[in-house]
């Protein structure tokens, strides 16, 4: 009985830590390199403006769309330095910058995830 309460705990956190190591990753993957994320999950765009005060930003993409980003608290914000064969860090909220090129993983479905996100986890670029 011990053993299958065992295996029935191995299996239940192998989803977890599935999560956690694909959260993980996604740190030091590029802009636009997420596997089964990038245009998919995510937008790509340059950010318009930063409300620092709600967590919020707008995203510009490549074909002119305007979205309204919210960034809760617990989603991540990554700084992108592959550009300047850098090391990807942590960043935070403060890096959020006008003219900053932003990768934006969004909670929902792409199906209907209209021009009002929110977001999971957030990329931004930083070429210095």
């Amino acid at each position: 009985m011990l053993t299958r309460l065992f295996f029935l705990g191995v299996l239940l956190a192998l989803p977890a830590s599935a999560l956690f190591a694909q959260a993980a990753m996604e740190m030091v993957k590029p802009i636009g390199e997420s596997h089964r994320v990038s245009n998919i999950y995510s937008i790509i765009g340059k950010i318009d403006t930063v409300n620092q005060e709600n967590r919020s930003l707008t995203v510009s993409d490549s074909s002119g769309v305007k979205y309204l980003v919210t960034i809760p608290k617990e989603a991540p914000i990554w700084l992108d330095r592959s550009k300047a064969q850098g090391k990807n860090e942590v960043g935070s909220p403060a890096d959020l910058q006008p003219g900053r090129t932003v990768e934006v993983k969004y909670k929902g479905d792409p199906a209907t995830r209209g021009t009002s996100l929110t977001a999971d986890w957030v990329k931004v670029e930083v070429t210095s």
